[in-house]
């Protein structure tokens, strides 16, 4: 084991030695900045011993003035590349003061939300007709109900003043559209519900138009997720989504969930009930 000689180290007033200070400098610096201290070194020994002019010395230091200049320069290049990089990495963490970007908050691809269809026991559905929707998940559907899902499902009532609402945002000479839209969903949801009994398949009727639709999967459970479409005042092709997850939007979540059940309870049942308490 090295023996230090404590005489050797001398002790700065902030309690670090002095050589650890001049090791942190050294490894600071760069092969820029002790090349140049060795050439000067050089050099002005040779000056003082005679064996060099002034003008070698003068071009020595503009060498030396270059080469430093040349080091700064490096630096300067590196801390604009790591800047640059950081930069892009906070934007790709969202991490910036902007936000999320819309392109990242919404979605439109139906892939992630049909994985967790596939998986989900407790599904709830609000829309105005739901026809898009049974359209590219009714085969899902009919899975999970002969999986002994249960699916309630809330639409706008044919019967009621939401049905002229939806119809504003259609072209004139469209009004009748989301009535036959309606007709049709019915007869969908009626034949599943027929045909696969091995779930619970729930549907009832709203008067007003609701503001979003919603598609909720399992939401009392720490992977529970809720779809909210937003529709527009004019027809879209496709409407913008986000996804709300239980374990990571908590008060946004559950309001949303809220929003459902609050419907759910005020809503009109398609089928009447019989005597035993399940639908006709």
């Amino acid at each position: 084991m090295k023996v230090v000689n404590q005489a050797d180290v001398q002790i700065r007033p902030d309690g670090s030695s002095r050589r650890g200070w001049l090791g942190a400098f050294g490894r600071e610096q760069g092969p820029e900045f002790w090349i140049s201290v060795i050439v000067a070194i050089v050099v002005a020994g040779l000056r003082i011993s005679g064996l060099v002019s002034l003008e070698v010395v003068l071009a020595t230091m503009l060498g030396v003035l270059s080469l430093l200049a040349y080091g700064a320069q490096g630096n300067r290049q590196e801390l604009t590349e790591l800047r640059t990089a950081v930069t892009d990495l906070s934007a790709r963490l969202n991490l910036d003061h902007d936000g999320v970007p819309a392109e990242r908050f919404f979605q439109r691809d139906m892939t992630e939300f049909s994985a967790h269809l596939a998986n989900a026991h407790e599904i709830g559905l609000l829309g105005v007709t739901l026809s898009r929707m049974l359209a590219r998940c009714g085969n899902e559907m009919a899975r999970r109900l002969k999986a002994g899902a249960r699916i309630r499902v809330i639409i706008l009532d044919p019967d009621g003043p939401g049905v002229r609402q939806a119809g504003l945002r259609l072209p004139v000479g469209a009004e009748d559209y989301f009535e036959q839209r309606l007709e049709v969903t019915i007869e969908q949801v009626r034949a599943l519900k027929m045909r696969y009994r091995q779930g619970e398949l729930d549907v009832r009727l709203v008067p007003g138009l609701p503001p979003v639709a919603l598609s909720i999967l399992d939401p009392e459970t720490n992977h529970g997720r809720v779809y909210v479409e937003i529709y527009a005042t004019e027809w879209l092709r496709d409407h913008p989504m986000f996804c709300l997850q239980s374990r990571r939007d908590g008060q946004y979540y559950s309001d949303y969930v809220d929003q459902f059940e609050s419907l759910w309870e005020s809503a009109r049942p398609l089928w009447p009930v019989v005597a035993d308490g399940t639908a006709a």
